[in-house]
């Protein structure tokens, strides 16, 4: 199999289930920033906010960068994050957020983490840490190859 056609075979299984994380993953951090800043945090400042959203919306993309090429903590960074919107997100039903609102944040969250959770993004996992070791090893056999 040539390396377009397995690249091509990888995104038509693992892309679809890829997005669907990241949208979900961005909908439940911009929904937790939205509502814990307009409940328990009241803050009358919109840059805190935005510092809040863009410093978790860049540590998720650091994490799902860092998963794609293969690290281990990248997937530990992306559990955290949403974790952390879920968690964030429960001390604002005391303030009576609308209910919508505060329903679809948790979804998003739970079910961004049911996603990292199914079988097909562990096979993906596995799949982009093996090339990442077969791409350790072919720079080590062209450095020992100088």
């Amino acid at each position: 199999m040539s390396r377009g056609q397995e690249l091509q075979q990888f995104l038509s299984r693992y892309f679809g289930v890829f997005l669907v994380e990241f949208f979900l993953s961005c909908l439940a951090i911009g929904g937790c920033v939205s509502l814990v800043f307009s409940t328990w945090l009241r803050s009358p400042e919109r840059g805190l906010s935005m510092l809040a959203l863009a410093l978790a919306w860049a540590v998720s993309a650091a994490s799902h960068i860092a998963m794609v090429r293969g690290y281990a903590w990248g997937v530990r960074g992306v559990i955290g994050i949403n974790g952390l919107a879920v968690l964030a997100v429960l001390p604002s039903y005391a303030y009576r957020p609308h209910m919508g609102a505060f329903v679809s944040v948790l979804v998003f969250g739970l079910l961004a983490l049911l996603v990292i959770n199914s079988q097909r993004y562990r096979e993906m996992r596995v799949r982009l840490a093996g090339y990442r070791d077969i791409r350790r090893a072919n720079r080590q056999a062209a450095k020992a190859g100088k």
